[in-house]
């Protein structure tokens, strides 16, 4: 777990360059399927990895402090190109690691050779993401918009956001477990802080707003067996999607999004998963 806006300044860069580079090579030598039994070509593998820039990542990392502008798919490798382990095993892309949601924090820890994707320290997990989903500027303006003294938390799937309240269309959703700080409650909306790009491209606080009957909770939810049960329940039903493919999530999310409704952060994968608990059964 990390808790990003506390990180040092500086991280070591070998351990990055290391896992970049083996990375690299596993893609470089196993076949993968793009769909059906139609193989991804080497060449196209070739450039993916050159993408990757693993030589360029120095030996001592200067951190550059972001949040999400929205929701973005985690990628192990910085290509949109869904990559089958099998023939026709289309409900799995190996290169999806997790998603990554509007609001969370992230730090930079590296940036492919075409600037279009950055791979990023989340609070549990790297991945690569679209430049276009983030923004970076001051670790003032992160931790104001990670503050969770006073947050507005969805307790529900998808709450839409609003950068007015007349607006008809919203400018993104918080996924179930997401936050973000109140500003205001005022009897039809909540007023929250949303984090944009100013016109240098710099990280900066908006204002956005939340409707009071969408499914949220001022503050996190009390730690209830009964409230744990109501959150499983309303996710009841939905697509299963591996490392959130097909904008859902997979059996660990579903897990983590849950308790995070509850400022309970737990690890992105069930084995880890299992050993932060107290065995109870």
């Amino acid at each position: 777990q990390f808790d990003i806006p506390s990180m040092p300044a500086e991280s070591k860069g070998q351990a990055i360059r290391e896992y970049l580079a083996a990375s690299a090579r596993y893609l470089l030598e196993n076949p993968f399927y793009v769909t059906g039994d139609l193989q991804l070509e080497k060449t196209e593998r070739t450039r993916i990895a050159a993408l990757m820039d693993t030589s360029g990542v120095p030996d001592t990392i200067v951190l550059r402090f972001g949040v999400m502008l929205e929701r973005a798919e985690g990628k192990v490798w910085p290509t949109t190109i869904p990559l089958m382990a099998k023939p026709n095993d289309n409900e799995f892309d190996m290169g999806m690691a997790s998603t990554v949601n509007l609001g969370d924090p992230v730090a930079l820890l590296h940036t492919s050779k075409d600037r279009l994707w950055c791979y990023v320290q989340t609070e549990n997990f790297t991945c690569w993401i679209p430049s276009s989903a983030v923004a970076f500027g001051k670790l003032a303006t992160l931790r104001e918009l990670a503050d969770r003294s006073m947050p507005l938390v969805a307790v529900g799937d998808k709450v839409p956001v609003y950068g007015n309240p007349d607006d008809p269309a919203a400018i993104g959703y918080l996924n179930m477990g997401s936050y973000l700080p109140i500003r205001s409650i005022g009897n039809a909306f909540c007023e929250v802080l949303v984090p944009g790009r100013g016109t240098g491209g710099d990280l900066v606080v908006k204002r956005g707003y939340v409707r009071r009957g969408s499914d949220v909770s001022v503050g996190f939810l009390p730690f209830t067996i009964r409230n744990v049960y109501d959150r499983l329940f309303i996710l009841y039903g939905s697509r299963y999607g591996w490392g959130g493919m097909y904008d859902s999530r997979d059996c660990s999310a579903y897990v983590m999004d849950v308790f995070r409704c509850f400022n309970i952060r737990l690890p992105r994968n069930s084995q880890s998963q299992g050993k932060v608990g107290t065995r109870i059964i």
